[in-house]
């Protein structure tokens, strides 16, 4: 596609189908855990990556209904996923 030639990406592709573990909506909280997507999406981890990564992430959820804030985990794991990311785990 031409958008890719001149430079933009994103990080979902066929690659990460299916990466989604859970979602979980609580008190206008949206909980988001990843299946291990670190080797499916390297990358992300480089710091124009990982906020590349999570404003893609964040303008797609925070549009839901309901949902305040997002925080992410992979299996369930919060610091795991920040710390791929190279970020502090934000404060509840």
């Amino acid at each position: 596609p031409r958008s890719v030639a001149a430079g933009a990406h994103g990080w979902f592709s066929a690659a990460t189908a299916g990466m989604l573990a859970s979602a979980t909506l609580r008190g206008g909280v949206l909980e988001v855990s990843f299946h291990d997507l670190r080797q499916v999406i390297p990358n992300a981890s480089s710091s124009c990556g990982s906020a590349a990564l999570l404003g893609s992430l964040d303008a797609t959820l925070l549009r839901l209904p309901g949902v305040a804030s997002v925080r992410y985990s992979i299996e369930g794991d919060e610091a795991a996923f920040y710390e791929w990311l190279q970020r502090g785990v934000p404060p509840r």
